[in-house]
């Protein structure tokens, strides 16, 4: 989704969080190597039990029985070993059996949580971390959660139950963990993920009981003030929507123009040297992040490409003119050595580690130029300026 540059980020009231689940049914046939088949399945593992949002693995329901005989076209893509990534009838009526048998196991885990009391946020109740109507499923008086024994579906109560032990563990924040990427250590998480639950507006809300209504049907709070991804959105996948929603903050293209070849729509590079310029005034909320969906192909055409993305960071004077601030640049490829073509991304971080120094704030512009530097071609295929 997008939204323009005089948007805010600020939200009224909590609202429900989307169930996210992912479904992992490759199991090879783009590359060779067993490791490499497995690269991306390995990846989700590691995201899914990072971020807590749920998994589904076709691929771990039958890879065994695949690689067994890998001339099978049951479970396999037909005319295995040819390049062809798309199962028949077999992998769908699988498919159906995964997807309900993760579903169910998803409601029975719920119900079985709230059969024994869920963990509160606050010390009153029965006893340490007990439940009410008005506690953590509902909202109400939700800061940070604490996980505490839960005296519960005849579990007895404890004996001490003000006590608090020496070095206990603390509260959990209320907002994702911070991006997991090359750059979080054991050193940072911490205080990142301290400083996305002090600017997080959702955690606001929480700690203010500002609660939605169960049927309101006010837009979720927007992140981003400009966002784009080709084919996502509904009735976006054609040139001439992209072309009118670059249309406002373009101030420059050469070389680059809005292209939906194969019905993958993005904006490419036509030419070595190609560049365009995006600029976005007075914005009205905070952006601390640049990210960018490309496509990475192969062959001749895509060798070497490279494009060198740089944002400066412009403050208002008070006679109107614009003095810069900060400037950040960063260089991303859009080949790689896999015979097919995929969406990669890529982030330019403004301002993080419990400073907005280098971010954009309320009031400054922004300006992103995007250059061709390596090679003939390149793709972009989206785009999301955010506040996280």
């Amino acid at each position: 989704s997008s939204s323009s540059s005089s948007s805010s980020s600020e939200t009224s009231c909590i609202h429900r969080p989307p169930l996210l689940l992912y479904y992992d049914d490759y199991i090879g046939n783009e590359q060779r190597e067993i490791l490499r088949t497995n690269a991306f399945s390995t990846a989700s593992k590691v995201l899914s039990s990072y971020y807590g949002f749920g998994l589904m693995s076709y691929a771990d329901a039958v890879n065994d029985i695949v690689y067994a005989n890998t001339n099978e076209n049951w479970l396999s893509p037909d005319g295995w070993p040819e390049r062809q990534v798309h199962p028949g009838m077999g992998m769908h009526i699988v498919s159906t059996w995964v997807v309900a048998f993760n579903l169910l196991h998803l409601a029975g885990t719920f119900c079985s949580m709230n059969a024994t009391a869920t963990p509160t946020f606050n010390s009153g109740g029965n006893g340490v971390g007990s439940s009410n109507d008005n506690d953590s499923m509902n909202g109400s008086k939700r800061t940070n959660l604490k996980r505490e024994y839960v005296p519960g579906n005849g579990l007895p109560h404890l004996k001490d139950r003000t006590r608090e032990l020496n070095g206990e563990p603390q509260t959990v924040f209320n907002v994702l963990p911070p991006e997991l990427n090359s750059t979080l250590t054991l050193d940072n998480i911490s205080q990142r993920w301290k400083y996305d639950n002090n600017h997080s507006a959702a955690a606001h809300d929480y700690k203010n009981n500002n609660k939605c209504n169960t049927f309101d049907e006010s837009p979720m709070p927007r992140s981003c003030m400009f966002s784009w991804i080709g084919g996502l959105e509904r009735r976006f996948d054609k040139s001439k929507h992209l072309d009118q929603r670059l249309k406002s903050f373009l101030t420059s293209s050469d070389g680059w123009a809005a292209s939906d070849d194969n019905n993958k729509l993005g904006y490419v590079a036509k030419a070595a040297g190609a560049k365009f310029e995006l600029q976005f005034k007075n914005i009205k909320s905070t952006v601390r992040s640049l990210n960018f969906f490309v496509m990475k192909s192969y062959g001749e055409k895509w060798d070497g490409s490279r494009v060198k993305v740089e944002a400066f960071v412009g403050g208002t004077k008070d006679d109107g003119s614009i003095i810069e601030k900060g400037r950040h640049s960063i260089e991303i490829t859009g080949f790689h050595d896999k015979n097919t073509s995929e969406t990669y991304t890529a982030q330019l971080e403004l301002g993080y580690d419990g400073s907005d120094a280098g971010a954009v704030v309320a009031g400054d512009t922004l300006t992103v130029q995007i250059e061709l530097v390596g090679g003939s071609t390149f793709k972009i295929t989206g785009m999301a300026f955010c506040n996280h």
